[in-house]
Protein backbone atom coordinates (compact mmCIF):
# COMPACT_ATOMS: atom_id res chain seq x y z
CA UNK A 1 0.00 0.00 0.00
CA UNK A 2 1.38 3.75 -1.02
CA UNK A 3 2.41 5.46 2.51
CA UNK A 4 -0.99 8.34 1.08
CA UNK A 5 -3.30 5.65 1.52
CA UNK A 6 -1.86 4.22 4.97
CA UNK A 7 -1.41 8.05 5.92
CA UNK A 8 -5.52 7.94 5.35
CA UNK A 9 -5.99 4.88 7.59
CA UNK A 10 -4.24 6.13 10.37
CA UNK A 11 -5.93 9.05 10.82
CA UNK A 12 -9.27 7.63 10.46
CA UNK A 13 -7.81 4.90 12.98
CA UNK A 14 -6.89 7.82 15.73
CA UNK A 15 -10.14 9.06 15.01
CA UNK A 16 -12.33 6.41 16.03
CA UNK A 17 -9.74 5.70 18.95
CA UNK A 18 -10.88 9.74 20.49
CA UNK A 19 -14.07 8.69 19.94
CA UNK A 20 -13.96 5.32 22.00
CA UNK A 21 -12.13 7.06 24.63
CA UNK A 22 -14.74 9.93 24.95
CA UNK A 23 -17.27 7.34 25.15
CA UNK A 24 -16.06 6.05 28.11
CA UNK A 25 -15.90 9.33 30.15
CA UNK A 26 -18.42 9.22 33.21
CA UNK A 27 -20.53 11.92 31.99
CA UNK A 28 -21.60 11.51 28.67
CA UNK A 29 -23.73 14.05 26.70
CA UNK A 30 -26.45 13.56 24.02
CA UNK A 31 -24.09 14.04 21.50
CA UNK A 32 -21.66 11.33 22.88
CA UNK A 33 -23.90 8.94 23.48
CA UNK A 34 -25.43 9.58 19.82
CA UNK A 35 -21.92 8.62 18.37
CA UNK A 36 -22.05 4.93 18.13
CA UNK A 37 -25.20 5.52 16.11
CA UNK A 38 -23.50 7.91 13.82
CA UNK A 39 -20.65 4.91 13.67
CA UNK A 40 -23.09 2.21 12.23
CA UNK A 41 -24.59 4.66 9.60
CA UNK A 42 -21.65 5.70 8.38
CA UNK A 43 -20.59 2.39 8.00
CA UNK A 44 -23.84 1.62 6.11
CA UNK A 45 -23.56 4.13 3.66
CA UNK A 46 -20.51 2.72 3.06
CA UNK A 47 -21.90 -0.31 2.83
CA UNK A 48 -23.97 1.16 -0.06
CA UNK A 49 -21.74 2.76 -1.84
CA UNK A 50 -20.01 -0.53 -2.31
CA UNK A 51 -23.05 -1.94 -3.18
CA UNK A 52 -23.66 1.01 -6.33
CA UNK A 53 -19.81 0.57 -7.24
CA UNK A 54 -20.64 -3.44 -7.79
CA UNK A 55 -22.61 -2.80 -10.70
CA UNK A 56 -24.19 -5.05 -13.03
CA UNK A 57 -21.64 -3.62 -14.99
CA UNK A 58 -18.69 -2.94 -13.34
CA UNK A 59 -17.48 -3.54 -9.84
CA UNK A 60 -15.52 -1.86 -7.39
CA UNK A 61 -13.02 -4.39 -6.90
CA UNK A 62 -11.82 -4.72 -10.30
CA UNK A 63 -8.06 -3.38 -11.21
CA UNK A 64 -8.19 -0.36 -13.81
CA UNK A 65 -7.52 -2.27 -16.38
CA UNK A 66 -10.28 -4.97 -15.86
CA UNK A 67 -12.60 -1.65 -15.57
CA UNK A 68 -11.37 0.00 -18.79
CA UNK A 69 -12.07 -3.42 -20.51
CA UNK A 70 -16.08 -3.03 -19.78
CA UNK A 71 -16.31 0.79 -20.26
CA UNK A 72 -14.80 0.92 -24.03
CA UNK A 73 -15.77 4.80 -24.04
CA UNK A 74 -13.81 5.54 -21.10
CA UNK A 75 -11.12 3.12 -22.46
CA UNK A 76 -11.37 5.85 -25.75
CA UNK A 77 -10.46 8.44 -23.40
CA UNK A 78 -7.46 6.67 -21.81
CA UNK A 79 -5.74 6.34 -25.03
CA UNK A 80 -6.35 10.22 -25.76
CA UNK A 81 -4.71 11.04 -21.89
CA UNK A 82 -1.71 8.72 -22.74
CA UNK A 83 -0.95 11.02 -25.86
CA UNK A 84 -0.24 13.68 -22.91
CA UNK A 85 1.76 11.31 -20.74
CA UNK A 86 5.33 11.80 -21.49
CA UNK A 87 7.28 8.77 -19.46
CA UNK A 88 6.00 6.03 -17.52
CA UNK A 89 4.57 7.10 -14.49
CA UNK A 90 1.18 7.69 -16.04
CA UNK A 91 0.44 10.97 -15.30
CA UNK A 92 0.45 14.03 -17.19
CA UNK A 93 1.60 17.80 -17.26
CA UNK A 94 -0.77 20.02 -15.11
CA UNK A 95 -0.68 22.53 -17.91
CA UNK A 96 -1.75 19.64 -20.36
CA UNK A 97 -4.99 19.33 -18.69
CA UNK A 98 -7.05 21.67 -20.74
CA UNK A 99 -5.58 20.65 -24.24
CA UNK A 100 -6.00 16.97 -22.63
CA UNK A 101 -9.99 17.87 -21.71
CA UNK A 102 -10.19 19.79 -25.17
CA UNK A 103 -9.08 16.53 -27.18
CA UNK A 104 -11.64 14.08 -25.36
CA UNK A 105 -14.46 16.36 -26.68
CA UNK A 106 -15.11 19.11 -23.69
CA UNK A 107 -15.43 22.78 -24.46
CA UNK A 108 -15.20 24.72 -21.50
CA UNK A 109 -13.67 28.36 -21.05
CA UNK A 110 -9.69 28.73 -19.41
CA UNK A 111 -11.28 30.29 -16.70
CA UNK A 112 -13.94 27.56 -15.71
CA UNK A 113 -11.59 25.07 -16.15
CA UNK A 114 -8.61 26.28 -14.13
CA UNK A 115 -10.88 27.22 -11.10
CA UNK A 116 -12.33 23.51 -11.39
CA UNK A 117 -8.55 22.43 -11.49
CA UNK A 118 -7.61 24.41 -8.66
CA UNK A 119 -10.49 23.41 -6.47
CA UNK A 120 -9.31 19.65 -7.06
CA UNK A 121 -5.96 20.44 -6.10
CA UNK A 122 -6.47 22.19 -3.13
CA UNK A 123 -8.52 18.81 -1.64
CA UNK A 124 -5.25 16.60 -2.17
CA UNK A 125 -4.06 15.52 1.22
CA UNK A 126 -2.10 18.46 3.62
CA UNK A 127 0.88 16.24 4.03
CA UNK A 128 1.01 16.20 0.23
CA UNK A 129 2.01 19.53 -1.82
CA UNK A 130 -0.55 20.36 -4.89
CA UNK A 131 1.36 18.34 -7.91
CA UNK A 132 2.58 19.59 -10.77
CA UNK A 133 1.73 16.45 -12.85
CA UNK A 134 -1.75 14.38 -12.29
CA UNK A 135 -3.45 11.04 -12.81
CA UNK A 136 -6.09 9.99 -15.63
CA UNK A 137 -8.34 9.36 -12.56
CA UNK A 138 -8.27 13.57 -11.86
CA UNK A 139 -8.23 14.47 -15.20
CA UNK A 140 -11.52 12.01 -15.38
CA UNK A 141 -13.11 13.94 -12.10
CA UNK A 142 -13.01 17.37 -14.47
CA UNK A 143 -14.66 15.53 -17.30
CA UNK A 144 -17.47 14.37 -15.39
CA UNK A 145 -17.73 17.64 -13.22
CA UNK A 146 -17.27 19.94 -16.19
CA UNK A 147 -19.37 18.10 -18.99
CA UNK A 148 -22.77 18.64 -19.52
CA UNK A 149 -25.54 16.18 -19.42
CA UNK A 150 -27.37 16.23 -22.70
CA UNK A 151 -25.53 18.26 -25.99
CA UNK A 152 -27.21 22.19 -26.12
CA UNK A 153 -29.86 21.65 -29.54
CA UNK A 154 -28.41 23.94 -32.33
CA UNK A 155 -31.93 25.22 -32.63
CA UNK A 156 -32.10 27.25 -29.48
CA UNK A 157 -29.18 28.98 -29.46
CA UNK A 158 -29.98 29.88 -33.36
CA UNK A 159 -33.42 31.20 -31.98
CA UNK A 160 -31.91 32.81 -29.69
CA UNK A 161 -29.47 34.71 -32.15
CA UNK A 162 -32.36 35.55 -34.73
CA UNK A 163 -33.75 37.66 -32.04
CA UNK A 164 -31.14 39.69 -32.14
CA UNK A 165 -31.15 39.83 -36.37
CA UNK A 166 -33.84 42.15 -37.28
CA UNK A 167 -33.88 41.39 -40.85
CA UNK A 168 -34.11 37.23 -39.93
CA UNK A 169 -31.44 36.71 -42.87
CA UNK A 170 -29.86 34.15 -40.91
CA UNK A 171 -26.32 36.39 -40.76
CA UNK A 172 -24.47 38.88 -38.55
CA UNK A 173 -21.98 41.09 -38.76
CA UNK A 174 -18.47 38.88 -37.19
CA UNK A 175 -17.68 41.22 -34.38
CA UNK A 176 -21.35 41.26 -33.30
CA UNK A 177 -21.70 37.49 -33.41
CA UNK A 178 -17.81 36.58 -31.46
CA UNK A 179 -19.67 38.58 -28.57
CA UNK A 180 -22.53 37.36 -28.50
CA UNK A 181 -21.31 33.70 -28.87
CA UNK A 182 -18.05 34.24 -26.08
CA UNK A 183 -21.15 35.67 -24.02
CA UNK A 184 -22.85 32.11 -23.81
CA UNK A 185 -20.78 30.58 -21.39
CA UNK A 186 -18.37 27.60 -20.95
CA UNK A 187 -18.90 25.22 -24.23
CA UNK A 188 -17.37 27.94 -26.20
CA UNK A 189 -13.96 28.40 -26.05
CA UNK A 190 -13.10 32.69 -27.16
CA UNK A 191 -10.09 31.24 -29.54
CA UNK A 192 -12.07 28.64 -31.32
CA UNK A 193 -14.97 31.27 -32.04
CA UNK A 194 -12.46 33.71 -33.46
CA UNK A 195 -10.67 31.37 -35.87
CA UNK A 196 -13.76 29.78 -37.15
CA UNK A 197 -15.27 33.47 -37.47
CA UNK A 198 -12.54 34.55 -39.88
CA UNK A 199 -12.40 31.41 -41.71
CA UNK A 200 -16.87 31.81 -42.23
CA UNK A 201 -17.16 35.81 -42.96
CA UNK A 202 -18.06 36.74 -46.51
CA UNK A 203 -16.70 39.99 -48.19
CA UNK A 204 -19.07 41.98 -45.99
CA UNK A 205 -18.07 40.84 -43.28
CA UNK A 206 -20.94 38.75 -42.39
CA UNK A 207 -21.52 35.27 -41.10
CA UNK A 208 -24.02 32.26 -41.39
CA UNK A 209 -24.77 32.01 -37.69
CA UNK A 210 -27.11 29.23 -38.50
CA UNK A 211 -24.60 26.87 -40.57
CA UNK A 212 -22.31 27.90 -37.74
CA UNK A 213 -23.85 26.72 -35.06
CA UNK A 214 -24.90 23.83 -36.66
CA UNK A 215 -21.35 22.89 -37.11
CA UNK A 216 -20.42 23.62 -33.74
CA UNK A 217 -23.25 22.12 -31.85
CA UNK A 218 -23.56 19.23 -34.20
CA UNK A 219 -25.23 16.64 -31.44
CA UNK A 220 -22.96 13.93 -30.17
CA UNK A 221 -24.95 10.98 -30.07
CA UNK A 222 -22.10 9.38 -27.81
CA UNK A 223 -22.13 12.42 -25.49
CA UNK A 224 -24.77 11.10 -22.78
CA UNK A 225 -23.02 6.81 -22.66
CA UNK A 226 -19.38 8.11 -22.21
CA UNK A 227 -20.58 10.72 -19.34
CA UNK A 228 -22.92 7.84 -17.92
CA UNK A 229 -18.86 5.85 -18.19
CA UNK A 230 -16.97 8.00 -16.60
CA UNK A 231 -19.06 8.43 -13.59
CA UNK A 232 -19.25 4.19 -13.62
CA UNK A 233 -15.49 4.22 -13.50
CA UNK A 234 -15.10 7.20 -10.87
CA UNK A 235 -17.75 5.83 -8.64
CA UNK A 236 -15.90 2.00 -8.96
CA UNK A 237 -12.37 3.52 -8.21
CA UNK A 238 -14.01 5.59 -5.48
CA UNK A 239 -13.11 9.49 -4.44
CA UNK A 240 -9.67 9.60 -3.48
CA UNK A 241 -8.64 8.10 -6.56
CA UNK A 242 -7.08 11.29 -8.09
CA UNK A 243 -4.77 11.77 -5.29
CA UNK A 244 -3.57 7.78 -5.29
CA UNK A 245 -1.01 5.39 -6.82
CA UNK A 246 -3.42 3.49 -8.78
CA UNK A 247 -0.91 0.74 -10.08
CA UNK A 248 -0.99 0.26 -5.84
CA UNK A 249 -4.56 -0.02 -5.62
CA UNK A 250 -4.51 -2.83 -8.75
CA UNK A 251 -1.54 -4.74 -6.73
CA UNK A 252 -3.53 -4.71 -3.76
CA UNK A 253 -6.42 -6.02 -5.45
CA UNK A 254 -4.65 -8.44 -7.07
CA UNK A 255 -2.40 -9.82 -3.93
CA UNK A 256 -6.04 -9.71 -1.79
CA UNK A 257 -6.93 -12.50 -4.49
CA UNK A 258 -4.40 -14.44 -4.26
CA UNK A 259 -4.81 -14.44 -0.59
CA UNK A 260 -7.99 -15.96 -1.19
CA UNK A 261 -8.07 -18.62 -3.05
CA UNK A 262 -11.92 -19.52 -2.62
CA UNK A 263 -12.99 -16.31 -3.31
CA UNK A 264 -15.04 -16.05 0.29
CA UNK A 265 -14.35 -12.29 -0.01
CA UNK A 266 -13.03 -12.45 3.35
CA UNK A 267 -9.50 -12.63 5.05
CA UNK A 268 -8.35 -13.46 8.45
CA UNK A 269 -7.12 -9.91 10.17
CA UNK A 270 -3.70 -10.89 10.65
CA UNK A 271 -3.20 -11.80 7.24
CA UNK A 272 -4.33 -8.09 5.96
CA UNK A 273 -2.41 -6.49 8.84
CA UNK A 274 0.87 -8.04 7.17
CA UNK A 275 -0.09 -6.47 3.87
CA UNK A 276 -0.79 -3.21 4.91
CA UNK A 277 2.81 -3.22 7.12
CA UNK A 278 4.57 -4.79 3.99
CA UNK A 279 5.70 -1.44 2.90
CA UNK A 280 7.41 -0.11 6.74
CA UNK A 281 4.17 1.08 8.02
CA UNK A 282 3.52 -0.31 11.88
CA UNK A 283 -0.13 -0.97 11.97
CA UNK A 284 -1.03 -3.00 15.16
CA UNK A 285 -4.02 -5.25 15.47
CA UNK A 286 -5.51 -3.31 17.59
CA UNK A 287 -5.61 -0.31 15.41
CA UNK A 288 -7.41 -2.33 12.60
CA UNK A 289 -9.80 -3.59 14.59
CA UNK A 290 -10.92 -0.19 15.39
CA UNK A 291 -10.57 0.34 11.65
CA UNK A 292 -12.53 -2.76 9.93
CA UNK A 293 -15.39 -2.79 13.48
CA UNK A 294 -18.47 -3.58 11.61
CA UNK A 295 -16.78 -5.74 8.28
CA UNK A 296 -15.95 -8.64 10.33
CA UNK A 297 -17.63 -12.25 10.29
CA UNK A 298 -18.39 -14.42 12.65
CA UNK A 299 -14.38 -16.21 12.49
CA UNK A 300 -13.54 -12.61 12.81
CA UNK A 301 -12.42 -12.18 9.36
CA UNK A 302 -12.25 -8.96 7.65
CA UNK A 303 -14.42 -8.09 4.36
CA UNK A 304 -11.35 -6.80 2.48
CA UNK A 305 -14.27 -5.63 -0.84
CA UNK A 306 -15.74 -3.47 1.96
CA UNK A 307 -12.13 -2.69 3.71
CA UNK A 308 -11.07 -1.04 0.20
CA UNK A 309 -13.96 0.86 -0.69
CA UNK A 310 -13.18 2.48 3.06
CA UNK A 311 -9.66 3.29 1.92
CA UNK A 312 -10.72 4.43 -1.64
CA UNK A 313 -13.69 7.12 -0.45
CA UNK A 314 -13.02 8.17 3.32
Amino acid sequence: MSSAINANLKTRTNQKVQQKSIQKQPEKSTIQKLEPKEEEKQLQALKEQQQQGDSQVVNSFWTCDELLQCLPQVLQLRKIFQLYVQDTSNVIDVLKVSECLHAMGLRCSGVTLNGCLAERLLQFPPDRKPPNRVSFELVLTLYSQLAEELPIASSVLINGLRSCDGQSAGVMPLVKLRRLLVAMGRRLIESEICALLDALQDDKGNVNYVRLLESIFAVDLQAVNKLQEVRLYLDAVGKNASHMDMRKRDEFIVTLRNMDASGSGYIAAERLLQLLNANGDRFTIAELATLTRGMTNCKKQVDYRLFLRLIMNE
